[in-house]
């Protein structure tokens, strides 16, 4: 939920989001390249990744890093607030002269690196009928150059996640209002992911992203299809939106409940990429400070229950949000749930349930 040049998260109100369990098929005008499942990391049933977004800095990264005693191989970075095609194009984090700023640099020191590339369908200055252009192959081009570049720096093994949270309504790449938006958006998507699978030497994969709870979009809608979709994610803050939610229950047990089972909720997310027989990722999830929209601040409840989902389904990656905004908050400003991640995402967790 954030551009690359700035940090504020935007809480919407949270409404019916509706759940599709049908596959709903190549998007109509593409011929993308049939999905196969990923193998090795990132594969159905393999382990699941730890990733950390931090700011979109390596060296916030390696102090991640040290605060938890372990390396972090997995890093979510933004491509999300181009300004122009070229922009979008060739992705900042592959050119920048700073060596905290340049993520291909980090991943050529260590091949087993990987990135999850947030990255937009257009820059600030598509027009209005963006959607309806790029369904019919108007950005094709883009699309491939940014694989090419991408390729070109080292990071044609990058997971996509393409679009994210486009449900919501602070993304310049959201699906729109009406079901014909919805349509353009899901064919512009898979053209997206077809031009960039048909580039040498890619072996990327596309994530779509849904942000839990939020508008009353089915998800099978705007949902592209099986033979596009590598993964399915859902991104979940521990903030509570009283005025739309109610007063915040003071048991973190019965809050955590209550957002799991919210129309469009977590459990809503889960349960599709279930019936769809996709991995699921949570590329965004972190606890949200006291006093600001309702956050529960340090909650290991939480962390708690995000391991509880990592444990129970075949899960790709996840990565804490480990940066501060108006609802996002350090995780090493959290002594208890810091503990709890520890506990469940580093190798104590091994250590801890040895016979």
């Amino acid at each position: 939920m954030r551009d690359e040049c700035r940090t504020a998260l935007v809480v919407v109100v949270v409404v019916v989001v509706g759940l599709g369990a049908a596959c709903s098929g190549a998007p109509t005008g593409t011929e993308p390249n049939p999905r196969e499942a990923p193998v090795g990391r990132f594969a159905a049933g393999g382990d699941t990744e730890r990733c950390v977004y931090t700011a979109n800095r390596v060296d916030q990264l390696d102090a991640f890093a040290a605060s938890i005693g372990e390396p972090v191989a997995c890093a979510l970075v933004f491509n999300n607030a181009a300004p122009t095609w070229a922009d979008l194009e060739q992705p900042w984090f592959t050119i920048h002269s700073s060596p905290d700023s340049n993520w291909a640099d980090w991943k050529a020191a260590d091949p087993d690196r990987r990135l999850v590339i947030t990255q937009s369908l257009i820059p600030d200055e598509a027009p209005t009928d963006w959607r309806h252009l790029g369904a019919t192959g108007a950005y094709d081009a883009s699309a491939r150059r940014l694989a090419e570049n991408l390729v070109a720096a080292g990071l044609g093994d990058s997971v996509i996640r393409l679009a994210h949270e486009a449900n919501g309504t602070w993304t310049k790449d959201r699906v729109g209002d009406d079901p014909a938006a919805y349509d353009d958006w899901r064919t512009y998507w898979g053209r997206f992911v077809g031009a960039m699978d048909a580039v040498p030497g890619s072996d990327f994969l596309f994530d779509w992203t849904v942000n839990a709870g939020t508008r009353p979009i089915p998800l099978d809608a705007y949902y592209p299809g099986d033979d596009v979709v590598d993964i399915i994610g859902v991104d979940v803050y521990d903030f509570w939106d009283e005025p739309i939610l109610g007063p915040a229950p003071v048991d973190p047990v019965a809050r955590w409940a209550q957002r799991y089972v919210e129309p469009g909720g977590t459990g809503s997310v889960v349960a599709f990429a279930k019936a769809h027989d996709k991995p699921l990722s949570i590329p965004e999830w972190g606890l949200s400070a006291v006093g600001h929209k309702g956050g529960a601040g340090d909650n290991p409840m939480f962390v708690d229950e995000i391991a509880a989902i990592v444990a129970d389904n075949d899960v790709s990656y996840q990565s804490y949000f480990q940066a501060t905004t108006d609802v996002a908050m350090l995780l090493t400003d959290a002594p208890r749930s810091f503990a709890a991640y520890q506990e469940h995402f580093t190798s104590r967790t091994e250590e801890t349930h040895q016979p």
